[in-house]
């Protein structure tokens, strides 16, 4: 097939954007290099303001999504929203996760190994903290052994 800009040539592919599609255009071929879309820089004038890829899965799409991806996914480089992430069924990440803002938890954190902060204040009450480095403020210390390597202050013993 050759396309090009003349319409008594090629009615369906044309060069110059004046083709009018009315039916899917399908990648019917068993190679999978055959069935590319490359060079690509946007897609848009989307139906419904939503792109779809991937077969229906019958779930529904969230509130004001514009992207509905019914498959598996792999992203080889960066990925960067710039919005709000939200994660329904459970996030895992085998590398190091970076916070340049808050990170608020709607449930307990459980930590594997080491967790670190330069301070852990009290959810119901932030007058409470804990500070390693510094002075902790505690309503109450229930504890089976207690080492100090310096002196030890109390109003009552």
């Amino acid at each position: 097939m050759v396309a090009s800009n003349s319409a008594d040539n090629d009615i369906w592919l044309r060069t110059d954007g004046g083709n009018q599609m009315h039916a899917p255009l399908r990648f019917d071929s068993a190679i999978d290099g055959n069935r590319e879309i490359i060079g690509v820089s946007r897609i848009q004038n989307l139906s419904a303001q939503i792109l779809h890829l991937g077969s229906p899965s019958g779930v529904a799409a969230a509130s004001g999504a514009g992207l509905i991806v019914d498959t598996d996914s792999e992203i080889i480089g960066n990925l960067r929203i710039r919005k709000a992430l939200k994660v329904d069924n459970g996030a895992s990440v085998t590398g190091s996760v970076s916070a340049t803002a808050n990170v608020v938890a709607q449930q307990n954190v459980v930590a594997g190994q080491a967790s670190s902060a330069q301070i852990f204040y009290d959810a119901n009450n932030s007058s409470y903290y804990l500070d390693p480095d510094k002075v902790s403020n505690l309503n109450s210390l229930a504890a089976n052994y207690i080492s100090s390597k310096g002196r030890l202050r109390t109003d009552e013993y």
